[in-house]
């Protein structure tokens, strides 16, 4: 599904399903469970434990995305020896296993990690029913190899957002930041395929491979996993560009710093459907889309890549009178400006909402805000 919040839902409405999201949604449990011990081996003082603790660190800053966990207990990026089990338990997936760790038991109601998202990770990979948002989906099939294993069945709501997820994950940016240590500037150049024959000429695999180690060496797990996104979505622009029909969008950027110019280019797919396969559909065996929004089932057949005589669509109607379902247009405030013109048009879309609100104090609706 789009959100953290639909996910929220679908658990709270069906108990079996196994919830899992990015790192940032579990708090790190590390520092409670082991903080003494960092304090007797003098790796954190007891103020300093104290400061990390109080900003209750999630999973996604916590102790195993630091250098002393690097140095301490690390068993593989972003995984910690104090975090799983002496004996680790198997799993249905034969290419996955729990990684070994140095705990003798782990914390009630805990079956394969002390930590909360490994947790979940497993407990998702072992799970016959699982719910995911599009963000953590993509990333778990995309970079890493947990979830290799063919579903039975796919089930995408909010299924009108698949070819802006899709298209927002495979874009990407270089900026002169990233190669400037390695005397390489951007180029303005007027194609995606001129991109594509500059990025293989300075061998951008091997320079990436490079700045990857660098950080690795330095502990920072943060800029080591986005530079390994960055090349799975070079690697996908390069498979992509040379394929029949491909259309990229081109961005060449200049702005100007204290004292030199930063140039920065972004490529962007014009479609999805040399994509969506590739990263969505082949991970279930038989696929459902359920959307409230789908306006005809052929435009979604072409922006989606899928073959017409695969697509069998049912179009339900609405199950209240239209009575119980009026639609009542009353325009208040233009909301163009963005933020900038705030200030002018929320006092009055305030005002209107109370006046609604007003006149209908015991009725429950949905008022619409709709910035065209």
């Amino acid at each position: 599904t789009i959100t953290k919040i639909l996910q929220d839902q679908l658990t709270a409405d069906f108990p079996n399903l196994v919830e899992l999201k990015g790192r940032s949604a579990y708090p790190c449990t590390y520092y409670h469970r082991h903080g003494e011990d960092l304090v007797k081996k003098k790796v954190l003082s007891p103020s300093e434990l104290l400061e990390r603790t109080s900003k209750i660190p999630d999973c996604n800053n916590g102790f195993c995305k630091t250098n002393a966990m690097a140095d301490l207990h690390s068993i593989g990026k972003g995984m910690c020896q104090q975090c799983f089990p002496l004996s680790p338990p198997t799993i249905k997936n034969p290419e996955v296993k729990v990684p070994k760790g140095t705990l003798h038991s782990l914390p009630l109601d805990m079956t394969y990690s002390a930590c909360p998202y490994f947790e979940k990770v497993y407990k998702a990979i072992n799970s016959s029913h699982v719910v995911m948002n599009f963000s953590s989906f993509l990333y778990q099939t995309s970079l890493t190899k947990r979830f290799n294993c063919v579903r039975d069945l796919m089930i995408i709501d909010e299924a009108h957002n698949i070819e802006s997820q899709i298209l927002d994950f495979v874009s990407f940016a270089i900026s002169d930041d990233l190669l400037i240590d390695h005397g390489i500037f951007i180029p303005e150049l007027s194609s995606a395929k001129d991109y594509a024959l500059w990025l293989e000429d300075i061998d951008v695999n091997r320079l990436l491979r490079q700045i990857i180690h660098l950080h690795e060496s330095a502990g920072n797990h943060e800029k080591v996993e986005e530079l390994e996104k960055l090349m799975q979505k070079i690697e996908i622009f390069m498979v992509n560009i040379g394929c029949d029909g491909a259309e990229w969008v081109v961005e060449y950027q200049e702005t100007s710093d204290i004292d030199r110019v930063i140039r920065n280019v972004i490529l962007k797919p014009v479609y999805a459907s040399g994509f969506v396969d590739q990263l969505l559909f082949k991970y279930g065996k038989r696929v459902v889309l359920l959307s409230a929004t789908f306006l005809d089932v052929d435009v979604i057949s072409r922006s989606l890549g899928i073959d017409r005589s695969e697509i069998a669509a049912y179009r339900m109607k609405n199950r209240f009178p239209i009575e119980n379902r009026p639609i009542f247009y009353q325009p208040v405030a233009k909301m163009t400006g963005g933020k900038t013109r705030m200030h002018e048009w929320m006092p009055q879309l305030l005002r209107g909402v109370e006046q609604l609100l007003d006149k209908y104090p015991n009725e429950r609706g949905i008022i619409h805000t709709h910035n065209n």
